[in-house]
C-alpha cells in the first residue's frame, strides 16, 4: 500500500518531468516560430496540427486511463495483463481510425477552413500513420503507470520532443514545408513508442483473462476522448476566419498553456489513479477520500504557482521564446494576452484531473463523458460569443469556460459516488499554509506582470530564469507547508486505521 509520502515523491517526479517536456516543447516552437513566424504556412500547420495531436492525445490519456484499474486487478490476480484479442482489437480500431482519416483528409481540410487547403489534408494524410504508433506507445505507458514507474512512463513526452526536434534539425530547412513538418510529428510518436518499450514486458504471462474484457471501456473512453477533446480543433477553425496569423498565435499559445497544465495537475492525477484503483477493489471508500482530498490540495498548490507564474512571465516567455527569426516583434503582447486568457483553461484542467481519476477508478466513465460533452458544448457556444468581441482571446476564453463546466459536472459526479466530498472542504483543512502561498503568488504576478508588460530592449533568456527562481522561492515555504500539512494528515489516518491513538 503506497503512503501519502510515496504519492508525493512520484507526482514531483512526474511534475519535474512535465516541466522538463514543457522546455524542449519551447524549443520545438522557438525552432517553428523562427522559420515559419505567424505566416499562412504557420496557420495551416496549426489548423492541421490540431486533428492528429487531439486523436494522439486520446489514445495517451484514454488507454492507459481505462487500463491501470484493470492491469493492478490483473496483477494481483496473477493474470495476463492484457489477452491476444484485446490487443488485436486495440490495433484494428488505431488501423481503421488511420485508414478512415487518411481517406477524409480533403473533406477535414474543408471544415477546418484555410486557405491552404491541399496542404493541410496532406498534412492528415501523412500524420494519420502516427494512430498504431500511439496506441501501443499507450499500452505500454499504461503498463509502467500500474508498476508504479513514473520516471521512465513521465520522460516519455520528452523522448517525443527530443525526437521531434532531432527531426527538425536533420530537414534543417529555412521555410520547411508542411509535408516535412508532418514527418517531423510522425517521427516524435517513433522515439516516445522506443522510450517505453520496456512497458511491453509482462503484458503476457500466466493465467489469461476473458476474452476483450478491457477492450470495450478502452474503446469507449478513446471515442468519448475523441468527443470530448474536440475543442482545440473547434479553436483552430474559429481563429482561422479572424485573419492571417490568428491560427499560428493560438497554436504558439496553446503549447505553453499545455504545458503549464501538465505542471500543474498531471503528476499528481498519474499517481491518484493506481491508487485509487486499490482503494476501490477493496471497497475502502474512505480511503479514496483521503486520496482524493491530499490529491486536490497538490493539485491546487500547483494550479496557484502555475497560473501566477503564467500570468507575470507570459510576455518575457514569448519574447525569449519565439521571437525570433520569422516571427515579428509586433505579434509578442497579442500572444502573451492569449496565453493569459488560456489561464483559465490551465486551472479547469488541472483541477478536473484528481476528479477524473477517482471517477475512472470508481468506473464512473460515463459521468466523466457527460463532463466532457458539456465542456464542448458550453467551450463552442461561450467561443462564438466571445469570439466577436475579444477575437482570438475570446475563443481561449470560451474554453476556460467550457473547462469550468467539465469541472462542475465532475464535483456532482464525485459527490454522488464519495457521498458529500468537497473541494472546499479539502483546501480548508490546509487553509493557513494555502492562503500564504495564493497572496504572495498573486502579489507576484501583479508586480511582474506590470514590470514585464512590455517587450524588454535587449531580452535575455537569464532574465527570464531570474525571475522564475525568485517566484519559486518566494512560494517554495508556502508550499512546502502545505506538503507538510498533508504527510501530517496522512500519518493520523494511517496511525487510526492501525487502531493507533494519535
Amino acid at each position: 500500500m503506497t503512503s501519502a509520502s510515496q504519492r508525493m515523491r512520484w507526482a514531483g517526479t512526474v511534475a519535474a518531468l512535465a516541466v522538463v517536456n514543457m522546455g524542449v516543447g519551447l524549443l520545438a516552437q522557438r525552432w517553428l516560430a523562427s522559420r515559419l513566424g505567424t505566416s499562412s504556412t504557420a496557420d495551416a500547420f496549426q489548423t492541421g496540427v490540431a486533428l492528429p495531436t487531439t486523436i494522439a492525445t486520446a489514445f495517451m490519456a484514454g488507454i492507459p486511463t481505462a487500463l491501470v484499474p484493470t492491469f493492478v486487478a490483473r496483477r494481483e490476480a496473477r493474470q495476463s495483463l492484457l489477452s491476444r484479442n484485446e490487443a488485436l482489437g486495440l490495433f484494428v480500431f488505431a488501423l481503421a481510425l488511420m485508414i478512415a482519416v487518411m481517406a477524409s483528409a480533403g473533406w477535414f481540410a474543408e471544415v477546418l477552413g484555410s486557405a491552404d487547403r491541399a496542404s493541410i489534408a496532406n498534412f492528415l494524410r501523412i500524420s494519420a500513420l502516427l494512430f498504431p504508433v500511439v496506441a501501443a506507445a499507450a499500452v505500454a505507458q499504461a503498463n509502467l503507470h500500474a508498476q508504479n514507474r513514473y520516471g521512465l512512463s513521465g520522460s516519455s513526452g520528452v523522448a517525443n520532443g527530443v525526437g521531434l526536434l532531432l527531426s527538425f534539425v536533420v530537414i534543417g530547412r529555412s521555410a520547411p514545408t508542411i509535408q516535412d513538418l508532418a514527418v517531423c510529428v510522425v517521427c516524435g510518436y517513433l522515439a516516445q513508442v522506443l522510450w517505453v518499450a520496456v512497458g511491453f514486458r509482462g503484458l503476457r504471462g500466466g493465467q489469461r483473462p476473458a476474452a476483450a474484457a478491457a477492450l470495450l471501456p478502452v474503446l469507449f473512453l478513446i471515442g468519448s476522448y475523441l468527443v470530448v477533446r474536440l475543442q482545440p480543433v473547434v479553436e483552430r477553425s474559429l481563429a482561422v476566419g479572424l485573419g492571417t496569423g490568428s491560427a499560428a498565435t493560438l497554436g504558439y499559445a496553446g503549447k505553453v498553456q499545455l504545458g503549464l497544465t501538465l505542471v500543474a495537475g498531471f503528476g499528481v492525477s498519474v499517481v491518484a489513479l493506481p491508487a485509487a484503483s486499490v482503494h476501490v477493489a477493496a471497497g475502502a471508500f474512505s480511503k479514496v477520500a483521503r486520496t482524493l482530498d491530499e490529491a486536490f490540495q497538490l493539485t491546487a498548490v500547483a494550479v496557484v504557482i502555475a497560473c501566477a507564474a503564467g500570468w507575470a512571465l507570459a510576455v518575457p516567455i514569448v519574447q525569449t521564446v519565439l521571437a525570433t527569426g520569422a516571427f515579428p516583434d509586433s505579434d509578442i503582447v497579442p500572444t502573451a494576452h492569449v496565453i493569459r486568457a488560456g489561464l483559465l483553461v490551465v486551472a479547469g484542467g488541472a483541477l478536473s484531473g484528481p476528479l477524473v481519476a477517482i471517477l475512472y477508478a470508481c468506473q464512473a466513465r460515463r459521468r466523466v463523458v457527460a463532463s466532457g460533452v458539456a465542456a464542448l458544448m458550453v467551450g463552442l457556444l461561450a467561443s462564438l460569443v466571445l469570439r466577436r468581441s475579444f477575437g482570438v482571446n475570446g475563443i481561449v476564453l470560451g474554453s476556460g469556460l467550457g473547462s469550468c463546466a467539465a469541472f462542475v459536472v465532475q464535483f456532482l459526479s464525485v459527490r454522488r459516488v464519495l457521498h458529500g466530498w468537497s473541494p472546499v472542504a479539502a483546501l480548508w483543512r490546509v487553509r493557513a499554509p494555502f492562503a500564504c502561498l495564493a497572496s504572495t503568488a498573486l502579489a507576484f504576478a501583479v508586480i511582474v506582470g506590470r514590470l514585464a508588460g512590455a517587450p524588454m530592449k535587449s531580452p535575455s533568456l537569464l532574465v527570464l530564469v531570474v525571475l522564475g527562481v525568485s517566484f519559486v522561492t518566494l512560494c517554495a515555504p508556502s508550499a512546502l507547508w502545505v506538503v507538510v500539512r498533508v504527510r501530517s494528515a496522512d500519518r493520523k489516518f494511517a496511525e487510526a486505521d492501525a487502531g493507533v491513538p494519535s
